[in-house]
């Protein structure tokens, strides 16, 4: 009786923690790469947003930390819910009800051309009625694109494509 008493105290205290996880985002593709374009560098990822339980979930928030290699942040941005004409909204289909997915494109996909992009940390804040908040962080390590071959188009003069 003792051990069942200890371990419904033990569930009640720390149950949350083992709970499965209703949300979750992945990466898409899981290797990022970092394209060079005129002075500037073009990020090549989106997100998959997963909710698997029966609650639905709004995304109010979606930031972006970057990392140089020192570990030190060199830049930041970021879509929330704040003002009269909030910039989340530039996301649409933000709700997810209940069993359901979602595929969000990147809404930050370039940067300056010096800027170091070590590491990138995004954080997703959603919003439900039962547990509140719940927040998600994404750590990508983007590579840089290496085109191995040379292409060339096949005709030459003025082409209407």
């Amino acid at each position: 009786m003792k051990k069942l008493l200890i371990g419904s105290l033990f569930f009640c205290v720390y149950g949350g923690a083992f709970s499965q996880q209703k949300l979750t985002v992945l990466v898409k593709p899981e290797k990022v790469l970092i394209e060079n374009g005129e002075n500037k560098q073009i990020l090549n990822a989106d997100f998959l947003v997963r909710n698997v339980g029966a609650d639905t979930f709004t995304l109010t928030k979606v930031s972006l930390n970057v990392f140089d290699k020192a570990g030190h942040l060199v830049h930041s941005r970021f879509l929330d819910n704040n003002g009269t004409a909030p910039s989340v909204l530039l996301l649409p289909d933000r709700i997810l009800k209940g069993v359901s997915s979602r595929l969000f494109f990147n809404p930050f996909t370039e940067f300056s051309a010096s800027l170091p992009l070590h590491k990138l940390s995004y954080e997703w804040t959603f919003e439900d009625t039962r547990d509140g908040q719940t927040n998600i962080t994404n750590i990508v390590y983007p590579e840089p694109y290496v085109q191995k071959e040379t292409f060339l188009f096949p005709l030459k003069g003025k082409v209407l494509v």
